[in-house]
């Protein structure tokens, strides 16, 4: 987290996290998706201090075994992926100790490796770093004054499920 002068880093590490999205497959290599994510960050010890931010991306993807090998393409040959992915989007911070909100301007970049369980369903973990720029409130949800850019990684455990080829 950051910024982290008036607040513990360690105090709003949460596991209080959602993410939604679609995504397209141009080629076996590149696509794109839009995400719309939910995180919480919560003091461990009073939960009047914090933050909820409600993000939205637009991504693109880069499928990284698909281009060093390109031969793997078939799913029996190897289940495995590993899918790279960065673009830009907005968020809207959430204070709760002032209900106030802020609108934010994101970028972001993670690595996301999937395994096959069958041709249409993944699991996967996504690790994202996300920027925030005119970032209003610090993590604790007090006022930063003028603003700041400030940043944050997301893990997350999922399920993917392919609607079509």
């Amino acid at each position: 987290l950051s910024p982290t002068e008036n607040v513990t880093a360690s105090d709003y590490t949460s596991f209080t996290n959602f993410q939604g999205g679609i995504n397209y497959q141009i080629n076996d290599i590149w696509g794109v998706r839009a995400t719309y994510a939910y995180q919480q960050f919560e003091n461990k010890d009073f939960d009047k201090l914090g933050v909820q931010y409600h993000k939205f991306m637009a991504e693109a993807t880069y499928n990284v075994l698909q281009a060093i090998n390109p031969s793997t393409s078939a799913l029996q040959e190897n289940p495995f992926e590993v899918v790279a992915h960065a673009g830009i989007g907005a968020s809207l911070g959430v204070s709760k100790p002032y209900n106030a909100t802020n609108k934010i301007g994101n970028a972001q970049i993670g690595l996301k490796p999937t395994y096959a369980v069958s041709s249409r369903i993944n699991i996967f973990l996504d690790a994202t770093y996300i920027m925030n720029f005119n970032q209003a409130h610090e993590f604790s949800g007090y006022s930063i004054k003028g603003g700041t850019t400030g940043s944050y990684l997301a893990g997350n455990i999922g399920l993917q499920v392919k609607l079509g080829n």
